[in-house]
C-alpha cells in the first residue's frame, strides 16, 4: 500500500506500521522483514531470512516424515508380534490336542488288550472246565 512518509510527503514505497512488532519464525520482527525487502542494499539479511524460512520448512517436513515412518514401523512391529503370538498359541493348542488324542488312543488300545487278554483267559478257563466235565 502506498502511503505517506514520516515527513508527510507521498512516497512510492511501502509504508506499514505495526502496533505490536511480532517476531516471525526467522527471528526477525515483521517490520525488519519488510525493511529487508524494501532495502535493496541489505540483500544479505534477505537471503539469511529466506534461508531461515527454508530451513524451518525443511526441518518441519523431515520431522513429520520421520514421525510418520516411525509410527508406521511401530504399528507393523506390533502387528507382527501379535501375529507371531497368535500363531504360537495356535501351534501349542494343536500340539496339546494331538497329545490328548494320542494318549486317549493309547489308553483305548491298552484297555482293549486288557479286556481281550483277561476275557480270553476267562473264556478259556470256562471252556476247559466244561471240556473236562464232558470228558469225565
Amino acid at each position: 500500500m502506498l502511503g505517506m512518509g514520516e515527513d508527510g510527503r507521498r512516497q512510492g514505497r511501502l509504508c506499514i506500521r505495526w502496533k505490536d512488532d511480532i517476531k516471525t519464525v526467522t527471528g526477525l520482527t515483521l517490520s525488519e522483514l519488510v525493511r529487508a525487502v524494501e532495502n535493496r542494499d541489505d540483500w544479505r539479511q534477505l537471503i539469511t531470512t529466506i534461508t531461515r524460512i527454508v530451513v524451518v520448512v525443511v526441518v518441519v517436513v523431515v520431522v513429520v516424515v520421520v514421525v510418520k515412518v516411525v509410527v508406521v514401523e511401530i504399528v507393523v512391529v506390533v502387528v507382527v508380534i501379535v501375529v507371531v503370538a497368535v500363531t504360537v498359541v495356535v501351534i501349542v493348542v494343536v500340539v496339546v490336542v494331538i497329545v490328548v488324542v494320542a494318549v486317549t488312543a493309547v489308553v483305548i488300545v491298552v484297555l482293549v488288550v486288557v479286556v481281550v487278554v483277561v476275557g480270553s483267559r476267562w473264556f478259556l478257563s470256562k471252556l476247559e472246565y466244561t471240556y473236562s466235565i464232558i470228558i469225565l
